[in-house]
């Protein structure tokens, strides 16, 4: 469901991360590595960010037209599934990817001035 708020964010990530990506090549190699991996590990933030944002597992209320004539026990399961959000795994994994990829930002950014 792309019309839902977190499809929405996750493109807007992807294409944001792959647009960043794409950097005008030096020919040093290991400048123009450190300037693409920036962008890179800037998008798995912001999509850890998204994926953790509990407002946008949330549906739209417009919604309810494609789900007319369900009974009131499968559109409660529905909506409490779309309001789930990630498991705990999933929270684990998004903290941890946070948190090493912003000090791996720093450090990237570091070494480019240096």
């Amino acid at each position: 469901e792309t019309a839902l708020p977190a499809s929405k964010a996750f493109i807007h990530a992807n294409r944001q991360m792959h647009a960043s990506m794409s950097v005008a090549v030096s020919c040093e190699h290991t400048i123009d590595f450190v300037r693409a991996m920036i962008p890179h590990h800037k998008g798995a933030i912001l999509m850890c960010d998204v994926l953790l944002d509990a407002e946008s597992w949330m549906p739209h209320e417009g919604h309810a037209e494609e789900h007319a004539g369900e009974d009131e026990h499968a559109h409660e399961h529905r909506r409490a599934q779309s309001m789930a959000g990630p498991d705990s795994y999933l929270q684990e994994l998004c903290t941890n990817i946070t948190r090493l990829q912003r000090a791996e930002v720093v450090f990237l950014e570091r070494w480019l001035v240096t």
